[in-house]
């Protein structure tokens, strides 16, 4: 989905793109025709000449957006073909059917050798037709923070800058936290679920440090001012149809470590959707569950 983000230049400085374990992970951005630069995450897994995954666009901003992908990979002509086809979860308040999907083929040296990929995208509406047009160009992850961290080594022998200012620098810490499905105060996420039931699991997947948060459900309280700690917390909720169901998450304190911070992670049958709260003491966020 497309919209604009000025993560998309930070990307530009170090000069995108890949991890890899089973999946291929890249990084990087599209170039709308209008110039815009928004961020693209792309991870693909390939199964014998499928690929399959997922992308999210406009990272750690106001419209960020999981779309399911699959596509086709040929290892002789090094030619990929891949399409958004869904929506796992978005921030962007804007109708399902507004949405702009990627549409690529294009070349790779080698996609299990995790170099760049990058060519000209079509957009489309989910009934096929057209919209906005680009270019796209991703690079493997590790390829990125190995960029990011010779950049951020060098800033720091900078004798020009400030060490006031060096401490507040780290490019790799900033991509980390960009990829990151953060939910940050008074933002909106909806999730979209297939089953009439899924479960939200919360937990302090960090060091321990006496967070406390309240969660609603549909303005019925489920848990009153918890403290999270390492032991997960299950909670069952019913989603409703032709409604938005909606959680809300409030922070009641700062623990020791400043932000207030939860891993929720909800269950949609096999299907996990993974959030981290981020939050100032009384701040709150929300997360639609919307039926599918």
């Amino acid at each position: 989905m497309l919209k604009n983000n000025v993560f998309g230049l930070i990307i530009i400085l170090i000069n995108f793109m890949g991890y890899s374990q089973k999946e291929h992970e890249f990084l990087g951005f599209l170039k709308l025709n209008d110039t815009a630069l928004v961020s693209y995450n792309l991870k693909l897994q390939l199964i014998g000449e499928n690929v399959e995954g997922y992308s999210v666009t406009n990272l750690g901003g106001p419209h960020e957006t999981k779309s399911y992908v699959k596509g086709t990979y040929n290892d002789k002509t090094n030619e990929v073909y891949f399409f958004e086809y869904g929506i796992e979860y978005t921030k962007s308040d804007l109708d399902t059917y507004d949405f702009c999907f990627v549409h690529f083929m294009g070349n790779v040296r080698n996609i299990e050798s995790q170099n760049i990929i990058k060519g000209n995208f079509e957009g489309k509406f989910e009934d096929g037709v057209p919209c906005i047009n680009g270019e796209l160009m991703v690079r493997s992850i590790k390829k990125v923070y190995a960029k990011t961290k010779k950049v951020d080594k060098k800033i720091q022998r900078v004798r020009k800058i400030p060490d006031s200012i060096k401490q507040n620098i780290n490019l790799t810490k900033i991509i980390d936290g960009q990829r990151l499905n953060m939910l940050k105060v008074n933002e909106t996420t909806t999730i979209f679920v297939k089953n009439d039931e899924v479960e939200l699991i919360v937990w302090d997947s960090g060091k321990v440090d006496g967070d406390i948060i309240s969660v609603d459900y549909n303005n019925t309280s489920i848990l009153k001012r918890y403290s999270i700690n390492k032991e997960k917390r299950n909670v069952k909720l019913s989603v409703e149809e032709n409604m938005d169901n909606i959680i809300t998450v409030k922070a009641e304190n700062l623990g020791e470590i400043s932000p207030n911070t939860a891993k929720i992670m909800i269950k949609d049958g096999d299907r996990v959707i993974d959030l981290l709260s981020n939050l100032k003491k009384s701040e709150e966020t929300k997360v639609i569950l919307a039926k599918l």
